[in-house]
């Protein structure tokens, strides 16, 4: 299953992210308007879905994309793939894919071996 719902008393780059579509999207929007002048229509992180995050044939389910991407998607990324912190979409087929960060330190993983 690739739902996953979030807390909404969290920090960081969560609780940032969970308030500005749910309470400042304007402000996002405005940003957005650059790339596309379509309507954006946010799918996550929403209130009244539990906050939660999407990833796998859920992500593309979500953003209503057709079953052909969801194919592409398991022949391009394994399963369990990353967990998409924002997700919009705006006219026929287009997607904003967001992940958000809150400080320079979360840009950086560990090394898998560590």
């Amino acid at each position: 299953m690739g739902r996953y719902k979030q807390r909404s008393d969290g920090k960081g780059s969560l609780k940032l992210i969970q308030t500005l579509i749910n309470e400042h999207v304007h402000v996002i929007n405005k940003k957005l308007s650059l790339v596309t002048d379509e309507n954006i229509i946010w799918v996550s992180p929403l209130e009244k879905d539990e906050y939660a995050e999407y990833s796998d044939v859920d992500f593309i389910e979500r953003v209503a994309l057709d079953g052909k991407v969801a194919s592409k998607l398991k022949e391009f990324w394994p399963t369990n793939g990353p967990r998409w912190d924002a997700l919009a979409k705006y006219g026929e087929n287009g997607v904003f894919i967001i992940e958000a960060k809150a400080n320079l330190k979360e840009l950086i993983s560990p090394h898998p071996l560590q």
